[in-house]
């Protein structure tokens, strides 16, 4: 069996049950014993530390502790109170959180991330949740979004004020010790579902399980490959459907337009780094130039976001940041296609918004996924193409679509398909 399929078979041991809490004091930290009933394998007390918010704390929440080996995934570990200076929606409240989560070998992880939940009484069945996943930040601790200020997430006023909870993953590895396995698609995925399932277990809050998926970029890949596995990975999520702006989709296609700027140099080096440290049999001498592979330059995705590092590397012509024959190599093309979205099929309904002017993914690549999703989701595939819009201002452009596609996935309401005039556009 491929590793991937174990971390997705152990999800069909979960059952979505409930949990009872206990809260008693350590010293100055609230621990809250939870007998995790949803996870049918093991019934055991799982202790949830809510860690009071300090400057020192924040530093020291993402130091992961130990754990049982046979920690379900999506447990929920930690939690403290965002700093006071995160910007958040008026009447809403902002967590962060660590949880369990799987890599693709199917070891057990310890993941980062954050909620934000509206302040008011909740309807009957709980919050249901926006579970957002983010675009590129970088691959160093301090580009974790829950470390930020800014949240950036987008509209997350507008759903707060509608009635959602905001569920986000960091990312294995990011905020959390190693290196995030950057792009690779299953990864992200489980992040995503175990994010939802952790934020449940958040004390003294009701998050129900119904989940609507919502990735932008990197993330709309990410919203993407969880759309795909959730119903074997986490079974008890109600995954009502997926929402991608930009996603990156037709890795190859990507590649190969990446090339033509030097400016985007900074995207590939990031992906090259995640994917030698990920797939042992890829290493970083065969997607690197020694030129591009030089320590002072490998420093910076180590102390900078991703702003940082493309400036670090806008100066190598784009034709020299790689080793002759990239697109030869097997192992590397292989990998592009099985982190391609779309290989199987999300069989929930799906809104797709991505811009004419994007220079980052080629129209190309978005028509194709399109063009095989709508023949492969019976959900339903709703597409919003902006002329004028490029890779960043697709959120702003998309903004009134997405909410009402939202809005009518949460009613239940049928949405119709408007395959036959987005691939013909």
């Amino acid at each position: 069996m491929h590793h991937r399929d174990k971390a997705l078979n152990r999800g069909k041991t979960l059952a979505a049950v409930g949990s009872i809490a206990l809260a008693i004091a350590v010293g100055g930290t609230i621990i809250y014993l939870t007998t995790v009933q949803r996870h049918t394998i093991p019934h055991k007390r799982v202790a949830v530390e809510s860690i009071p918010w300090s400057w020192e704390n924040q530093l020291t929440f993402y130091d992961p502790p130990t754990i049982p080996t046979n920690t379900p995934h999506g447990t929920l570990i930690r939690i403290e109170r965002l700093a006071p200076n995160v910007h958040l929606p008026p009447d809403s409240i902002g967590y962060r959180m660590l949880y369990t989560s799987h890599s693709i070998d199917n070891s057990t992880v310890m993941v980062s991330g954050f909620a934000v939940i509206p302040r008011k009484k909740p309807p009957s069945g709980g919050w249901p949740v926006i579970n957002w996943a983010h675009p590129t930040d970088g691959l160093a601790p301090i580009c974790a979004p829950s470390r930020y200020q800014y949240l950036e997430v987008p509209y997350l006023n507008w759903f707060t004020q509608h009635g959602y909870a905001v569920v986000a993953t960091d990312y294995q590895s990011l905020g959390t010790p190693g290196v995030d396995p950057y792009l690779v698609g299953t990864a992200e995925g489980m992040d995503m579902l175990d994010a939802a399932l952790a934020a449940t277990e958040i004390p003294g809050y009701r998050i129900s399980y119904n989940d609507i998926l919502f990735g932008y970029s990197q993330g709309g890949q990410a919203a993407l490959f969880a759309s795909q596995i959730a119903k074997k990975y986490t079974p008890n999520l109600h995954v009502m459907g997926v929402a991608v702006e930009a996603p990156a989709v037709g890795l190859v296609r990507t590649l190969t337009s990446l090339r033509r700027f030097s400016t985007l140099n900074g995207l590939y080096v990031t992906l090259a780094f995640a994917w030698s440290h990920t797939y042992k049999n890829l290493p970083l001498s065969s997607l690197l130039s020694a030129r591009a592979r030089s320590k002072m330059l490998l420093g910076s995705l180590f102390t900078e976001c991703q702003n940082g590092i493309s400036n670090t590397y806008k100066s190598i012509p784009a034709k020299s940041l790689t080793p002759p024959g990239l697109l030869s190599n097997s192992t590397f093309l292989a990998l592009l296609h099985e982190n391609d979205p779309g290989n199987s099929s999300t069989d929930m309904p799906m809104f797709v918004a991505y811009g004419r002017k994007d220079i980052i993914i080629p129209n190309s690549a978005y028509q194709s996924f399109i063009h095989k999703a709508c023949h492969s989701d019976p959900a339903g595939v709703y597409t919003f193409i902006s002329p004028s819009a490029g890779h960043g201002t697709i959120l702003q452009a998309a903004q009134s679509s997405v909410e009402k596609w939202i809005q009518n996935i949460s009613a239940k309401r049928s949405i119709p398909s408007n395959c036959a005039k987005s691939i013909n556009y």
